[in-house]
């Protein structure tokens, strides 16, 4: 069923002052099949032909034409309302296939919302007023006050503090959700890797992406949006929601705004991120766990590589420059492993990573003082 922003006004009384126009124009999809099906060549012919003015911007333009796909794209496991036997017309219904439980929020979920104290809103800048938290401080305050949930819904998040703070929020279980833009993950996923996380041991963690809307085109060819959503709910009490993105430079140099949410308006907060949780069938925690492992296993081969090659131009200026023809070989072995064992790489854990060995994993405390 279409939206009413996806309508056009049908019913609507033109002579009422209160009337809108339809905003929805046929020319505009057709120039948008236009740019898919013949790129600028064919965008540029069509508004010229139909005299309609550009509407879409060069970003627009550039991200339609880099992350259309064809119908072949959709994946048999995708359509949740398949049924083996049937006639497959459109009037058919099949309640097994198409009524669907929305994937549990199964770490934990407030089971009753009591909105304690009046609703109240406080507006928050960046950069900060000087008598007023700034608005990473207040995420970060949030989260450590968090009892029961955290619900992060974020279009990009490389925070490493903020992260931090999740971590231990946790280890403290206080089940956290994550909700990420699909095209943005592999940035949280970079910093997951960082901190030489892994995701899979967090009991009390949920990750998942979500895309937006999809378009799809008379072809069958299809884009999707973005997730551009940017709030986190805390307890199911309040809300801190804006264009505020949980990265360093929103904290350093951009402006932007954002408001947290108490009392009854947490509930709108609540509703959505049931819907955009509900909209991604699987945990993509392992699908994330699989990039990070391969982004894990590049790093070592590359430093590898890099290690042999090092190796090789150190041991060949070391055997101009102080291996005469008068050292014996076991000299020359002994300075080997003295320069190997000097480039081995130390393995550092974060004091979250300690935590939660030292907490979660049951070994004698001579294999952890080993592993620490």
């Amino acid at each position: 069923m279409a939206r009413r922003s996806q309508c056009s006004s049908a019913g609507d009384n033109p002579m009422d002052p209160n009337y809108l126009p339809p905003h929805y124009r046929e020319e505009y999809r057709l120039a948008v099949d236009a740019l898919i099906e013949g790129d600028l060549e064919g965008y540029y012919g069509f508004l010229h032909k139909a005299n309609v003015v550009e509407f879409l911007s060069q970003p627009e333009i550039e991200y339609i034409k880099c992350t259309v796909q064809g119908p072949h794209s959709v994946a048999q496991s995708d359509r949740s309302y398949v049924a083996g036997d049937a006639d497959g017309s459109s009037d058919t219904y099949w309640p097994v296939h198409t009524d669907l439980d929305a994937p549990a929020l199964d770490i934990g979920w407030p089971q009753q919302h009591r909105f304690v104290g009046p609703t109240e809103i406080m507006t928050l800048v960046n950069p900060a007023d000087p008598e007023m938290p700034s608005i990473k401080e207040q995420a970060r305050r949030m989260i450590k006050n968090a009892q029961q949930v955290i619900a992060v819904a974020m279009d990009m998040f490389t925070d490493v503090d903020i992260f931090a703070d999740i971590l231990n929020a946790a280890l403290r279980n206080v089940a956290v959700y994550v909700l990420l833009d699909e095209l943005n993950a592999h940035h949280f996923v970079a910093m997951v890797n960082n901190f030489r996380v892994s995701l899979d041991e967090i009991k009390f963690m949920r990750v998942r992406t979500v895309s937006g809307s999809t378009y799809f085109c008379h072809t069958g060819k299809f884009f999707k949006g973005q997730m551009m959503n940017c709030f986190m709910l805390v307890d199911c009490r309040v809300v801190l929601s804006g264009n505020y993105s949980f990265m360093w430079s929103f904290e350093k140099i951009h402006r932007c705004i954002a408001h947290v949410f108490l009392g009854q308006l947490v509930t709108p907060f609540d509703k959505e991120f049931r819907i955009l949780y509900a909209h991604n069938l699987r945990d993509d925690t392992k699908v994330l766990l699989e990039q990070i492992s391969a982004k894990n296993h590049g790093r070592t081969s590359n430093l590898t590589h890099e290690a042999n090659g090092n190796r090789d131009k150190q041991t060949s200026g070391h055997r101009t420059k102080t291996w005469s023809s008068k050292a014996s070989p076991e000299e020359r072995e002994k300075l080997l492993k003295r320069i190997d064992s000097m480039r081995k790489e130390r393995k550092v854990y974060s004091r979250f990573e300690r935590a939660y060995i030292e907490e979660h994993i049951k070994v004698n405390e001579t294999q952890v003082r080993l592993e620490l």
